[in-house]
């Protein structure tokens, strides 16, 4: 995590700034430390990734698919491609159409919620060369994926742990956000759906996507048996 992306970050549960304490750095680059929030939230860094997820005590359902996504990320990448392959799509091409809504020049700062192990991440880099992506999943373990995947890249990346019902931003603060392929899963849809909106600046765009049965397989045998 940058230094200046430390200033940027807010508390989730009360959205007061964060104080910086115990750092360990590399340059401009914090590898491990802890913020503190101005109610005595602690928020611990480790290798570069800061863990905000709140409450501290997940429901049940985030919780479980905190779980399931840290204990399958090598299985997540070999088989997610089969999502696509048995609805007839190509994976690219779906994850670039869904992309070009939100209408990104090469300096947007964008976020991307529910990131997983960067498969949509590559795409938004490419189109932000001078830009900033700040991208944030529940699982750990996905965003060390994520973060090895995204190595190299042009834009200025920032990754951080977070339940996508309570986002560590203030108001305002992105050029758009993206969502795709999670949030069926999230424990509360309807305050998820609110935190989008107001972490995007006025203007800005919000784009959510999720797996269905598309329509040209619907009234199918083959939907019947999926």
């Amino acid at each position: 995590m940058r230094t200046a992306a430390a200033s940027l970050y807010r508390c989730p549960e009360s959205g007061s700034a964060l104080t910086l304490e115990i750092a360990r750095s590399d340059g401009d680059e914090i590898l491990d430390g802890i913020l503190v929030s101005a109610h005595g939230n602690r928020y611990a860094i480790r290798g570069g990734i800061p863990d905000f997820t709140f409450p501290f005590a997940l429901a049940e359902a985030d919780a479980r698919a905190r779980d399931f996504y840290d204990n399958r990320v090598d299985d997540y990448d070999r088989y997610l491609p089969l999502t696509f392959q048995t609805f007839g799509e190509s994976e690219e091409d779906v994850r670039e159409h869904m992309i070009s809504l939100l209408h990104l020049n090469e300096s947007a700062r964008v976020l991307e919620i529910g990131a997983g192990t960067g498969r949509d991440s590559v795409h938004i880099a490419r189109l932000i060369p001078r830009g900033t992506l700040f991208c944030q999943d529940i699982a750990p373990n996905m965003l060390a994926a994520l973060q090895r995947r995204l190595a190299g890249a042009q834009p200025i990346v920032e990754i951080a742990a977070a339940n996508a019902s309570y986002l560590p931003f203030p108001d305002d603060t992105f050029d758009a956000v993206f969502q795709f392929g999670g949030v069926g899963e999230f424990g509360d849809i309807a305050r998820f759906f609110r935190e989008a909106v107001r972490v995007a600046r006025r203007g800005g765009r919000v784009v959510v996507g999720d797996e269905s049965m598309p329509v040209w397989l619907r009234n199918t045998e083959f939907a019947k048996i999926l």
